[in-house]
C-alpha cells in the first residue's frame, strides 16, 4: 500500500506498469503492478516505497499503544528504523542498499 501521493507519483512516472485498484481500496493507496511491464530496479523501488510507510505506520500505532511511562524502544524498534534512514527518496528504480 502507498499515500494517495506516491501512488499518483508511480502511476505518473510509469502509467504502463502501476494503476491505481479501482474503486475505494485504490482510493486508499492500492495499486496494481503489471509484473510483465516491470524490471527488477522497479519493483526494487515500488516495494521498498511500500515497506517504509509500513514501518512508520507500525511504529506510530506501537508508540500510541505503549503504556503511560513506557517510552523505551526496544533494540528491534531502533534496528528497524536504523534501516529505513538514509533511503528516503522513493523514487522508482531506486536501488540504493538499506
Amino acid at each position: 500500500m502507498l499515500t494517495l501521493e506516491q501512488q499518483a507519483a508511480f502511476v505518473e512516472e510509469a502509467p504502463e506498469i502501476f494503476l491505481p485498484i479501482p474503486g475505494g481500496w485504490g482510493k486508499m493507496g492500492h495499486t496494481h503492478i503489471r509484473l510483465a511491464a516491470a524490471n527488477e530496479d522497479v519493483l526494487t523501488g515500488a516495494f521498498r516505497t511500500a515497506w517504509k510507510l509500513r514501518i512508520e505506520k507500525n511504529a506510530k500505532t506501537k508508540r500510541e499503544k505503549a503504556p503511560f511511562g513506557c517510552a523505551e524502544r526496544s533494540s528491534k524498534q531502533e534496528a528497524r528504523e536504523a534501516m529505513t534512514r538514509g533511503t528516503q527518496s522513493g523514487r522508482i528504480g531506486d536501488n540504493t542498499a538499506v
